[in-house]
Parts: C-alpha cells; sequence; structure tokens
C-alpha cells in the first residue's frame, strides 16, 4: 500500500473514530440529562415530545415541554440551552451555560392551589452561572381554578436576566437568584380588580430601572343603573385612563418577607377620572381609614420620593334624587406633586413628613389649591390641610347645587381661603370668604321653579353686607364621621366655615 493511500486511510479511520465517539458520547450525555431530569422532576412534573442535545456546541433544546410545579404550570414550544460547559461541569462541579431560552412559553399560577405555599425547596446543590436567560413571546396568567376566568393575564414580548447565578449559599433580594440585569417588555395586562372593575395596561416595559406604563386603564364592568342595582351599600363607580406613569429609579426587594418598592421619581402624565356615588343607597358603616394610617398599614413597603401628576381632569358625580340628575364637580388642568410618600424606617429620626400639593381649575373656571402634611407615623393621624379658592360664579356651582340640593344660587363667591390641623377625631381652623350678592333659591322638588317663601326666608338671614371684604372665621370646629373619607371630612370643616359666614 503507498504511503500516501496509509495517511488517507488512518485519517479516515480516526474521522470515523471521533464521528462514533462523539455520537457515543453525545448518547451517553443525552441519556445523563435524561436521568438527571427525570431526577429533579418527577415523571407527573416534567414532559416533553423530543430531546436533542448537541456535545460539540454544548447546545440541548427539549421540544413541546411541560411543566408543573406547585400550581404552576409551564407550556412552552421549545426550551434552548446554548453554551453548556462540560469542563467546569465534570472538573469544577459547577454549571456554566451562556443561555437559556423559553420560546413562546405559557405560564399559568393557579391560586387555589392546595399545596404547602411555605414548603422549602431543596437547596441547589451545585452553583449555576447563568450568562442570560431570555423569553420570546408567550403569556403569564393566574387564575383562581382551572374553571374560573383570568385574575390576571400578561402577553409577553420580551424577559431577559443577564448575568444570573444560583446556588446554595446564594439568595436574591426578591427572587430566590442573583442576577445583573432585567429587562420586561409586556404587550398587554389585564387584572381582574375586584367584581366591579378591571384593570388593563397597553404596554409595560422596565429597562435600565425605568418602569414605564402606557395606557393605564381601570374600567367598571357594568354601567352606573347596573353598578347601583348590585351594591348593597355605597360604593364608588370608578372610570380612569392614565395615558403614562414613569417611575425612575424604580427599584424593589425584600426585607423580613416584605416587599419593598422604591422610586426616586414617579410621573403621571394625563390622568382622567370620573368617579360617581349614588347617595340614596345604604351608607358602609366601616371605619374608613386616613392616608396617613391607609400607608402605614400598607401591606408592603413603599418610598417613593417625588410623584408629579399633570394635565390630568376629575369628575365627581353625586346622585342625591331618583328624580333628579347626578349632580356634578369638575377638576381640569390638575397638578400636582406628592413628597416622600413611604413608610419604610418609620422608627427613624429623620422620617420625612408627607406633603401633598396640587392646584386645578374648578368647574372650569376658578382656580383651586389644595396642601395637604402629615406624618405617616404619627398614631393620631395628624395633618395640616389648607388652600384657596378663587372667584367663581353662582354659575358655575349650579351644575352640582340644583341637582344635589334643589339649590339654585346667584350671585358669586369673590374668594375662599381655608386652613384646619385634624386628626382621625376632629378639626378644627379658620376660614376666610368673601362674596357679592349671593342669594339662594329654594327650587320645587322636581322642577327648576323657585319655592318664593322659602327662597326669600333663607336670603334674609344670609350676611349680604360684606359685598367688598373678607369674613374670617375663626374656632371652626367640625367633628369626622370616620365612616367618610378624608374628603368628606374636608367638606364637612369647608362647609361648618360657610355655615358661620352665611348664617
Amino acid at each position: 500500500m503507498k504511503k500516501s493511500h496509509k495517511i488517507l486511510f488512518g485519517v479516515a479511520a480516526f474521522v470515523i473514530f471521533l464521528i462514533i465517539g462523539v455520537i457515543a458520547l453525545n448518547s451517553y450525555l443525552k441519556s445523563e440529562v435524561v436521568k438527571g431530569l427525570d431526577k429533579e422532576f418527577p415523571a407527573s412534573g416534567l414532559e416533553y415530545s423530543e430531546i436533542s442535545l448537541n456535545i460539540l456546541g454544548g447546545n440541548t433544546t427539549l421540544t413541546d415541554p411541560v411543566l408543573k410545579i406547585k400550581g404552576i404550570t409551564l407550556e412552552a414550544g421549545n426550551i434552548k440551552l446554548k453554551g453548556f460547559s462540560y469542563y467546569n461541569y465534570f472538573f469544577k462541579d459547577e454549571i456554566n451555560i451562556n443561555h437559556i431560552q423559553l420560546i413562546s412559553p405559557n405560564i399559568t399560577i393557579d391560586q387555589s392551589d392546595t399545596l404547602e405555599k411555605n414548603e422549602e425547596k431543596d437547596p441547589v446543590e451545585r452553583t449555576i452561572k447563568l450568562q442570560k436567560f431570555s423569553t420570546v413571546g408567550g403569556s403569564l396568567k393566574m387564575v383562581d381554578n382551572d374553571t374560573a376566568s383570568n385574575s390576571l393575564f400578561l402577553s409577553l414580548k420580551e424577559i431577559v436576566f443577564l448575568d444570573i447565578l444560583l446556588g446554595k449559599e446564594i439568595d436574591g433580594d426578591l427572587l430566590p437568584f442573583q442576577y445583573k440585569t432585567l429587562e420586561v417588555d409586556v404587550d398587554s395586562v389585564y387584572y381582574n380588580m375586584n367584581a366591579e372593575h378591571y384593570i388593563t395596561v397597553d404596554a409595560f416595559n422596565y429597562l435600565e430601572d425605568e418602569l414605564s406604563i402606557q395606557q393605564f386603564n381601570i374600567t367598571p364592568k357594568f354601567p352606573k343603573p347596573e353598578f347601583d342595582r348590585q351594591l348593597p351599600y355605597e360604593k364608588d363607580w370608578v372610570a380612569l385612563e392614565v395615558d403614562e406613569v414613569v417611575l425612575q429609579d424604580f427599584s424593589w426587594s425584600t426585607e423580613r418577607d416584605s416587599l419593598i418598592l422604591k422610586s426616586s421619581t414617579t410621573t403621571i402624565s394625563r390622568a382622567n377620572a370620573e368617579i360617581y356615588r349614588n347617595k340614596l343607597l345604604p351608607d358602609d358603616k366601616r371605619i374608613k381609614p386616613l392616608y396617613s394610617e391607609l400607608i402605614r398599614e400598607l401591606g408592603i413597603k413603599v418610598e417613593f420620593d417625588s410623584i408629579g401628576i399633570n394635565d390630568s381632569r376629575l369628575i365627581y358625580q353625586e346622585k342625591v334624587d331618583e328624580e333628579r340628575p347626578s349632580g356634578e364637580l369638575t377638576f381640569s388642568n390638575i397638578k400636582a406633586k406628592i413628597e416622600n410618600l413611604t413608610n419604610l424606617n418609620m422608627s427613624r429620626e429623620d422620617f420625612p413628613e408627607t406633603k401633598i400639593s396640587a392646584t386645578a381649575l374648578f368647574m372650569d373656571q376658578s382656580q383651586l389649591t389644595l396642601n395637604l402634611n402629615f406624618d405617616v407615623k404619627n398614631k393620631l393621624d395628624e395633618f395640616h390641610v389648607f388652600g384657596n379658592l378663587a372667584e367663581i360664579s353662582a354659575d358655575g356651582i349650579n351644575s352640582f347645587l340644583i341637582p344635589a340640593m334643589n339649590i339654585e344660587a346667584e350671585g358669586r363667591i369673590e374668594s375662599m381661603v381655608y386652613n384646619f390641623y385634624g386628626n382621625r377625631n376632629e378639626a378644627k381652623g379658620d376660614m376666610q370668604l368673601a362674596y357679592r350678592g349671593f342669594k339662594v333659591n329654594i327650587l320645587k322638588d322636581g322642577e327648576q321653579q323657585r319655592k318664593s317663601l322659602l327662597s326669600r326666608l333663607a336670603n334674609l338671614i344670609i350676611k349680604n353686607d360684606v359685598a367688598d371684604e373678607d369674613v374670617e372665621q375663626e374656632e371652626i370646629n367640625t367633628t369626622r364621621d370616620k365612616t367618610k373619607s378624608f374628603w368628606n371630612f374636608l367638606w364637612l370643616c369647608i362647609r361648618d366655615g360657610a355655615l358661620k359666614t352665611f348664617f
């Protein structure tokens, strides 16, 4: 045999031997992977139609995987593992992977699962280093049981984790592993808020510590008449549309099993809200906490340094008579700032006071300002509220007075300045009110005709001798109805001051 033929034959034999070795090793590693999966996930927990493995590239693919663990079901088109380091696995007792990718994962979380929620998982014996974990498409939904409608549904676009570290001695803040970077891109969100409302979000994006939410909406499930028929007591019908919410320097973590959310600057742009309440329904007699108590007793810890609300509008409607339309108050061009919204580390000496300042155009004609300060850690829920209302004509408030109180006003209010200090039980303060030619006309029930005698009697006792000067009322004392909200409390304070001025 010629020497060249011998060399060719030797090379061919080596190549064949190498191919056979690769095939054999590939088969062996595949069987080891299958054994490992069967050990980690019982047969009832993980199923797949096919597994493929490429030893040269360190790549593994599971086709049509279905994984079920403690009420969580994961179904995907493929799970792709790329760049597995066999050297580190066999000689360093480490698992190093370049990339794990889930194609079209559909994750279902059944909240009615009866397994123990706090059962501890066996710790991971080997350290796992993963450069990248990503998903492409898919969805996440949360249900109360297998037959119930979704209580939460997310249409996923992409999720990316970078530089993941998982192991026996490794613990993350919120997730059971450490990571360097997280990116989340969600196409849409649906959340079943309660029996009467649901929440939708058009887009949700988290990138480089900035959380952006587009088109956040709270939508009633029923129109107002049907909503009223279903309620045992007074409750707000709420329709809210927010164009954009942006949280900068946003982060989350855990402390003693409590979730902590932080943001240096939060901006809410172009929020439009409509709130309706039927006062003909029975009162809800439950105690309503003030804002300081609500934040203090919140189920999570928050630290929002600054929250801004821009270019927003609020319409409040109140129905007090079956035969009359609802009274309506409007607040447009709302601009507000909330500082130091936090319940974190309340024991520290420099715990900050929460401050809220807002301006709005009241009834589309009068500038209104409001300032509210309170200390979240104060168990008496003490607060200071002050502000003013610029000139407004009677026509500007008749759209509320006529349907809500069957009263028609004439003249105008020149100005109003209010200043109250209060707590969970009572409030004291002062108010300055100036008005010109102010009269009231009490209307006949169901008609816009005046009850002349009652109107004349009412106007006889209104002090119309203060046309061009401020009237200051001091030592206004108001007792809070604890079954009502803070805004009802503020309204009672202003009402008591107005009554002392007018009569």
